[in-house]
């Protein structure tokens, strides 16, 4: 193979190493059809951290493993012939902590009340709700994670990892 072949290769390369060695570097994750962009999980930081919550609270990978939850409580409940809102979600938030800081932001509300689609969802199946068919509808949703956020593990803690490259010594 001749050098000149080689130089445009070598640029591409770099290029993909560059962008985070991601295929989707202006996206945080993919849940099925829906996809977070980065700019909407700088859209929500920025609003609760407009609303005082210090960088300890808001945190990029916990925001964005709230709104993952949150899409995919929403893909299940349509899987089960039922719905969960944002409003529903919220108003869950305010039973649980009251006033919290987060509900002074829209963004920064609907992410912080996420997490409560879930159990919202297996409220609205009742008592006969299947956990187990959940659980393996659960993990059966597309789920990519851009890998600077690490890696998406649908059976264990959800966002596991750093998505650094770098390795302790």
């Amino acid at each position: 193979m001749k050098l000149t072949r080689l130089i445009p290769m070598a640029a591409v390369v770099a290029a993909t190493v560059a962008a985070g060695c991601s295929p989707m570097p202006s996206t945080a994750a993919q849940v099925g059809d829906a996809r977070i962009s980065e700019a909407q999980l700088t859209r929500v930081a920025e609003g609760c951290e407009s609303v005082g919550l210090g960088p300890d609270q808001v945190q990029r990978t916990q925001l964005l493993m709230s709104e993952i939850l949150g899409l995919i409580a929403e893909d299940l409940a349509a899987d089960n012939g039922q719905t969960v809102t944002d409003e529903e979600a919220q108003a869950v938030l305010r039973e649980t902590n009251g006033t919290s800081p987060a509900l002074g932001n829209p963004d920064c509300a609907r992410v912080a009340a996420s997490g409560a689609k879930l159990q919202i969802l297996v409220t609205k199946l009742g008592e006969n709700a299947d956990i187990a068919a959940l659980q393996q509808q659960f993990e059966a949703v597309d789920v990519q994670l851009n890998p600077r956020y690490g890696t998406w593990d649908p059976a264990g803690a959800g966002i596991t990892g750093t998505g650094s490259l770098s390795v302790p010594s």
